[in-house]
């Protein structure tokens, strides 16, 4: 028999003047859902506790709630025996206990109109708006995805949010609807979205909501003629002349180091845009401990960006082209494994490149790897003795699931070495630096909110493993003027 000790928020607006916790104890004999924990609690303890529900079967999207902080259909999350605590969503007025008041987001939908606008001519459809209008077809608005998004959070006036943007997308792309969908995303501050993949990862249907409707927004937005953002149109122009998001002013690593590696190895190392250019120390680093762990490795000549950050911004072109350029790169060189110390370049060689490239180019994509997965400890982190440090885990290392990495071992054990005090904190979900190049005021709330939350941790060093994390917290934290520094895991591993 299994034993559960549920913590419940209970609420009456109405006659209380702030919420609070009841606890339950429960037995089930398998693992237990929490729809079926709170319908125990209501018949057994109080049936007074007010919740949703409707079909139980996670078809309605009406039940869900917070669990252990992350928001969840009741009727789908089980949960493990031990203590829980079940929230309302926190984005929304609670109405009585668990139960909130979508009005708010109701409201807002309704000034897309969220129903077929007849068209005065026939449209044609297309394959990508077919998928489209298939996947986002699945949506619920149950609104996991709105409580997760930490643009929406900290900013909801200038992003209405991945729900409103599903709505939107999911008319864009049905070829009957005669309504300027463009405006309703653009008004809606589709270029505000971060690009963090938070609310794919936590979809109670598995949309990737990301890519079928920010991303899609995008793309018919630039299809339509817009242009970007001044900072997204350089950079584009930047990846045109160079091959890189930043202009080269003087020799990429992977030129420097390029011609001298040719020693037969099959692991490669992409560099991206970040280490090969803007910020070659970094790049240094990462080769230097790569030489030290003694793995034969070489830099392929002619790598360009990842396009990651070019797709997300609905630059499909420029993407594949990188993609195809980038892979056949590597194969020319006969790398069979990448090693990389971005995230973001990580996910768009996994998670992007199957869906850019051809079925035959898939054949000989290679293996990617972060760096901490093939290093030791380092004893580089000497000046960090005696440190309070933390650890930021940037959006890009999130699993499926929507829970952020842990540290990284090679981390947690080079600050041990070093005889740091390593304090695990809560720093918010995002950093906004993906953000920085369309909307630098929401980059700046995202990165001064996780800044300010390290401080009131205690923290004297916050570590991440994402070049653009460390810039955009770096600048909040000058902004600030924070007494913490902000640090690149290569650094000091």
């Amino acid at each position: 028999m299994n034993h559960f000790t549920i913590l419940v928020s209970r609420y009456d607006p109405d006659n209380e003047a702030a919420p609070h916790e009841t606890q339950y104890e429960l037995s089930n004999d398998g693992d237990l859902s929490v729809l079926d924990a709170l319908r125990r609690i209501r018949q057994t303890y109080d049936g007074t506790l007010a919740f949703r529900e409707s079909c139980g079967t996670g078809k309605c999207g009406s039940c869900a709630v917070e669990v252990d902080g992350k928001p969840a259909l009741a009727c789908q999350h089980l949960l493990s025996p031990g203590s829980h605590r079940i929230s309302p969503l926190r984005s929304f007025p609670v109405i009585r206990d668990l139960t909130v008041d979508v009005g708010p987001y109701e409201s807002r939908l309704k000034e897309v109109h969220p129903s077929l606008v007849a068209a005065c001519a026939d449209h044609e459809s297309d394959r990508q708006a077919g998928a489209v209008l298939r996947d986002l077809a699945l949506c619920t608005s149950c609104l996991i995805c709105e409580v997760g998004c930490p643009v929406h959070e900290v900013a909801p006036e200038r992003y209405q949010g991945p729900a409103i943007m599903t709505a939107i997308s999911r008319w864009m792309a049905d070829p009957r609807d005669g309504r300027d969908r463009v405006e309703d995303a653009s008004k809606s501050g589709v270029d505000s979205c971060a690009s963090c993949y938070r609310c794919s990862n936590s979809c109670s249907r598995g949309i990737d909501v990301f890519t079928s409707s920010v991303r899609f927004a995008r793309e018919v937005e630039l299809s339509k003629g817009y242009s970007g953002t001044a900072t997204d149109r350089q950079m584009v122009e930047t990846f045109r002349e160079f091959g890189k998001l930043f202009a080269i002013k003087e020799a990429p690593l992977s030129v420097k180091y390029g011609s001298s590696q040719d020693n037969g190895a099959t692991t490669g190392v992409f560099l991206g845009c970040m280490l090969d250019v803007r910020h070659q120390d970094w790049g240094e680093q990462l080769l230097k401990r790569l030489g030290e762990s003694g793995m034969p490795f070489i830099v392929p000549e002619g790598q360009v960006c990842c396009g990651g950050p070019l797709l997300w911004k609905g630059r499909v072109r420029e993407a594949k082209e990188a993609a195809r350029k980038n892979l056949e790169v590597f194969k020319a060189a006969g790398v069979r494994r990448i090693v990389t110390a971005c995230p973001g370049c990580k996910l768009t060689w996994t998670r992007e490149y199957p869906h850019l490239l051809s079925e035959e180019a898939l054949q000989s994509l290679p293996q990617v790897v972060d760096i901490s997965e093939v290093v030791a400890a380092a004893k580089n982190a000497g000046h960090l003795s005696s440190k309070t440090v933390g650890y930021f885990p940037p959006c890009h290392t999130q699993g499926h699931d929507g829970k952020d990495s842990d540290p990284p071992g090679v981390l947690l054990r080079t600050l041990n070495e070093a005889g740091a005090n390593y304090v695990q904190a809560t720093l918010g979900e995002c950093c906004g630096g993906m953000a920085a190049s369309s909307d630098p005021q929401v980059a700046r709330k995202l990165g001064s909110r996780v800044i300010e939350r390290a401080v009131n941790a205690g923290l004297e060093v916050l570590v991440t493993t994402c070049p653009f994390c460390v810039e955009n917290l770096s600048r909040a934290a000058r902004a600030l003027n924070a007494p913490l520094s902000v640090i690149n895991m290569v650094e000091i591993v």
